[in-house]
């Protein structure tokens, strides 16, 4: 799953989301346990570096490019012809 700078992948019981992805130097990432913490209210991705390592590289894995998502970016210019 992707939408506006963020990734989320579910494993298990598991959910990995990296919030800020269009911008590298600012990209944090979120590990929740599902079964333990439905409300997502605890990150346990720091305790759990293995897990994000994994969840990770399932992300690059799966993520396909969306050809249009460049038409849905902020220039700060308006589309003209429409």
């Amino acid at each position: 799953y992707e939408l506006g700078g963020r990734q989320a992948v579910l494993w298990n019981d598991w959910k990995l989301i990296k919030l800020n992805v269009e911008d590298p130097s600012k990209t944090t990432v979120e590990l929740y346990n599902l079964k333990t913490d439905v409300s997502e209210t605890k990150n346990i991705a720091q305790q759990n570096p293995t897990i994000v390592k994994q969840m990770s590289g399932m992300m690059r894995e799966a993520h396909q490019p969306f050809a249009l998502a460049d038409l849905f970016k902020k220039t700060g210019t308006k589309a003209s012809g429409f």
